[in-house]
């Protein structure tokens, strides 16, 4: 395989290794960094100064947005 590809492989499986982990999070584990990520997020200037800010839809375990 050239470096191209080893680098590609070497991403997919570490994706699919969070990907993993994740799965494994508790709702209430999900729920917690939910809103600490929120407060944490609301708290920085970045966010609180922004003129738009982009969000993601919520896909197999990610932390829910909504």
């Amino acid at each position: 395989k050239n470096q191209q590809n080893e680098q590609q492989d070497a991403r997919s499986s570490l994706r699919q290794k969070i990907r993993q982990l994740r799965n494994q999070l508790s709702l209430s584990d999900r729920e917690v960094s939910k809103r600490t990520l929120l407060e944490v997020l609301t708290a920085t200037s970045l966010f609180t100064d922004a003129k738009k800010v982009a969000l993601y839809l919520t896909n197999d375990g990610e932390l829910d947005t909504s």
